[in-house]
């Protein structure tokens, strides 16, 4: 698969491979641990929902060992129009935009280029995987996050098919 980010935004392709818990912010080599985030996990750090707690912390966890989170431009995309949908239903600003730059600054942000748009449309051949999830799936592949984070069943078995580790802190 071709790598779609430049230079300046790549990790070390050298980086150890632990087989230590996926799930610790850190490798057993001590270097930090990056997840790839889609919008039903990012969301949940502006939106009360049950599993926000836990992943809050666990961001914060993450961070503070120096590990970090990635995702596909796409991201901004879904996480404001998730917001636009709330505020929408709610019939007032129920999320303060402040808060969203805030909780998008804290994922570092990839354009996919042209091949991870190919790559999306013929990674699941013959499994119903959604364009989206695809996408995002195929990214993550592109920028070699150590786990997908995700609450999306669909797209966490997605995931899984093409051997990529995930977690959905709870």
């Amino acid at each position: 698969m071709t790598d779609s980010v430049g230079d300046d935004h790549r990790r070390s392709q050298g980086r150890p491979v632990s087989s230590a818990d996926p799930l610790s912010a850190t490798a057993s080599s001590g270097e930090p641990r990056y997840y790839y985030v889609d919008s039903s996990s990012w969301c949940k750090l502006l939106i009360n929902e049950d599993e926000s707690a836990a992943l809050a912390a666990f961001v914060d966890h993450v961070h503070s060992v120096g590990g970090g989170f990635l995702s596909a431009d796409l991201l901004v995309t879904e996480v404001w129009r998730t917001v636009h949908r709330i505020d929408h239903d709610s019939g007032n600003v129920a999320v303060d935009p402040a808060n969203v730059t805030e909780v998008l600054n804290r994922v570092n942000l990839f354009t996919p280029d042209r091949s991870i748009y190919r790559d999306a449309a013929h990674l699941f051949a013959g499994q119903a995987v959604r364009s989206l999830d695809a996408i995002h799936v195929a990214q993550c592949l592109a920028v070699d996050a150590d786990v997908f984070i995700s609450y999306d069943e669909r797209q966490l078995a997605a995931a899984r098919s093409v051997g990529i580790k995930t977690h959905s802190p709870r």
